[in-house]
């Protein structure tokens, strides 16, 4: 793909110079000052990926890498689910490897996750908070002479709370018996733990003749 040459005014004028003698005599460059403007020049071309003025007034197409074709990144997660304690490190999806010339990128919001050295493994980061719930993660590979440049894919994995382990309840009545005629809100018993966070507690008396 041709790209703009950045040339100042100087040097412009030096290769129209040179160009013109060539004209004149159909040989450069003459001199060591004519060849080096020459060859800046012909640097810029070739970066530009432009042609080559060679000496003998001909034009040389400087070689161009063949166009290639970027394969499918593929994503498979790691596990079927992922806790949002999941240590930093951990591997969360391996991803295929990184085509030869191609530059690949992770996209992930929080960056709660990170690739690792070759870039075929995204794994949790030391940074950011796993949240309960869908986390997507999207690879995108780009090559310079891909026809198809960039190509993404995107996975989605699963975010789920850690397991909780609920205490024993312990009930403590708060006599050794109670009248028939005891007055409502009279204290009847203690229960040995608070209500464990993101729980719910009931409990079940005949004839609905106690509450909390």
């Amino acid at each position: 793909m041709s790209k703009s040459i950045s040339t100042t005014n100087s040097e412009m004028v030096s290769l129209f110079n040179v160009l013109a003698r060539a004209i004149e005599s159909r040989a450069f460059p003459r001199t060591g000052t004519e060849l080096n403007d020459m060859l800046k020049f012909q640097g810029k071309l070739v970066k530009a990926g432009g042609k080559l003025l060679t000496a003998s007034g001909g034009i040389v197409t400087p070689p161009v890498d063949p166009p290639v074709t970027l394969p499918a990144v593929v994503i498979t997660p790691a596990a079927g689910s992922f806790r949002t304690d999941l240590a930093s490190g951990t591997a969360m999806a391996t991803v295929s490897a990184v085509p030869a010339g191609a530059t690949r990128t992770l996209t992930v919001a929080g960056g709660v996750a990170e690739f690792n050295a070759d870039k075929t493994q995204i794994r949790r980061s030391s940074t950011g908070t796993l949240s309960v719930g869908s986390l997507s993660v999207t690879v995108t590979d780009t090559h310079p002479n891909a026809t198809n440049s960039p190509r993404s894919a995107t996975a989605s994995l699963s975010i789920v709370a850690p397991p909780v382990t609920l205490p024993a309840i312990s009930l403590t009545a708060a006599g050794a018996s109670f009248q028939t005629d005891v007055a409502a809100g009279t204290l009847l018993a203690t229960v040995s733990q608070g209500v464990p966070a993101g729980a719910t507690r009931a409990f079940t008396a005949g004839g609905n003749v106690v509450v909390f």
